[in-house]
């Protein structure tokens, strides 16, 4: 797995970030920010010293850190707080394919080509890429599907409509024909039965999490937000 190569802004940035007294890299990978203008929320991980972790994980499982109004990938910053070099061109490269493990010997430079490559590599099994379309196709999403293979949205997305991996076998999905199971359960066009709908309301109404019921059902997060808001109205003005 890899980081995307910086533009020249970014560089700046980033130098600044590495230069800041408020700013520590660890040999675990990991990036602290002293905040001194409010506490730390209650499930912030912080040091004796009051620096806070600040990375986050995204579904796609990669690591960003937010400073200034900029993000950066957390191998970068790794990588350039240990090795002092900020090649704007290359991107950062993980040995194991681990996007989760920034511990700097686990990371180096490499070209863009590179990059793609080793996060290819898994799908050169034809079984693989034919799992990824059939499991789309049926309704699997594609950010859960790329989430479980440790993979980008947008290298799943070009697998199941076809335009990678031509030869491999498998569903192909247009990019206008049944958009909804190619968005898979998390879409928010899928059709809810009686019994799912009440369910989700039911469970919505305990305190169950949006993410959580969108994992479950055939609805993205924001369609249960929308759908769960309009009930809860309907209810109220037949009271």
């Amino acid at each position: 797995m890899s980081s995307s190569s910086l533009c020249e802004k970014d560089k700046v940035i980033l130098e600044q970030l590495l230069n800041d007294p408020d700013v520590k890299v660890d040999m675990g990978g990991n990036v602290w920010i002293k905040r001194t203008k409010r506490p730390p929320s209650g499930g912030a991980i912080v040091d004796e010293e009051g620096f806070r972790n600040v990375a986050i994980t995204t579904k796609a499982k990669r690591k960003l850190v937010y400073y200034k109004g900029y993000m950066f990938s957390l191998s970068r910053i790794v990588f350039a707080a240990f090795n002092g070099t900020l090649d704007s061109s290359k991107e950062i490269i993980h040995r194991d394919k681990n996007p989760l493990n920034n511990s700097p010997d686990n990371l180096y430079e490499g070209d863009s080509s590179e990059g793609a490559s080793l996060s290819l590599r898994k799908f050169k099994d034809e079984k693989t890429v034919i799992k990824i379309r059939e499991e789309v196709s049926t309704g699997r999403s594609v950010a859960s599907m790329a989430e479980e293979l440790n993979s980008s949205y947008a290298t799943i997305d070009n697998i199941v409509k076809g335009k990678t991996y031509k030869d491999f076998g498998g569903p192909i999905l247009s990019d206008t024909a049944n958009r909804t199971r190619r968005l898979g359960p998390n879409s928010s066009r899928s059709n809810l039965t009686p019994e799912q709908y009440e369910e989700i309301i039911s469970e919505r109404g305990k305190g169950i999490s949006l993410s959580k019921l969108a994992e479950r059902f055939p609805i993205t997060s924001s369609g249960i937000s929308r759908l769960y808001k309009r009930e809860m109205d309907r209810r109220n003005n037949l009271k």
